[in-house]
């Protein structure tokens, strides 16, 4: 019995079901908690082509909400960017440097957001295109080098999609775009093999199930209180990965 693929099926079952949720989270959570678990060259090609399929059915099923000229002409091409930058970088990286650097990414973002939270205030300053881009270029890079880059993605769609299900729409064709692409490069590397697609394949059924428990409580979550939650856990996890 394989306890340790075990702890990240559950870890799976709990972020994929966030994800089913809200539209991001998937990656960023089960990225931060599956490095406790195997090292990033063998966690992100087992569960990077599971979101594909996780987002996928998000696509398909609400695809007349998709933002689609806000999708094509202001996201994903300089998300793509920084994506190309990010997988060159990945492949030149050692395991260690990026899990520490991982878990200082993920300390800022949820320290930001906790005290957004405790301050109950939103950062709603409308941004230029400079910085546009220049947020979803990093959200790309950061995507290539750690498998996710939702933060700096929601940060400039939160703005820009007010609307929580078209939010989720647009972000979830985002993620099919970008972890086909992060597959493809996991094949051409050779770091796809028939270990993580078995392990991959394995973790379908769980992917379902939080399909299923994301639908159904899409409309009933608490947002104040699902991100507290979110962004406790993650703290927590950011500190544990830097002194491990």
């Amino acid at each position: 019995m394989d306890y340790t693929f075990i702890l990240l099926a559950l870890v799976v079952l709990f972020s994929y079901t966030i994800h089913a949720l809200s539209g991001f989270g998937s990656l960023l959570i089960a990225i931060t908690l599956g490095l406790h678990l195997y090292p990033a060259d063998e966690l992100l090609p087992i569960i990077v082509p599971v979101d594909v399929l996780l987002n996928l059915y998000l696509v398909i099923k609400y695809r007349h909400l998709i933002e689609r000229r806000l999708l094509v002409w202001r996201i994903l091409p300089f998300m793509s960017i920084g994506l190309i930058i990010g997988i060159l970088l990945f492949n030149y990286l050692h395991n260690n440097i990026i899990k520490i650097m991982y878990a200082c990414f993920i300390l800022l973002v949820s320290v930001r957001e906790l005290y957004l939270l405790y301050k109950k205030e939103q950062d709603c300053r409308k941004l230029s295109r400079v910085e546009e881009a220049a947020w979803l270029m990093l959200g790309g890079l950061i995507k290539g080098v750690f498998g996710s880059g939702g933060p700096p993605l929601v940060y400039v769609a939160g703005r820009l999609i007010p609307q929580k299900s078209i939010f989720r729409s647009t972000l979830a064709t985002v993620w099919v775009v970008l972890n086909i692409v992060l597959t493809a490069s996991f094949i051409v590397t050779g770091k796809l093999t028939l270990f993580t697609v078995s392990r991959s394949a394995i973790l379908l059924p769980v992917v379902i199930l939080c399909i299923v428990l994301g639908e159904r409580f899409h409309n009933m979550v608490d947002e104040y209180k699902f991100k507290l939650i979110v962004y406790g856990l993650l703290l927590f996890a950011g500190i544990s990965l830097i002194i491990r």
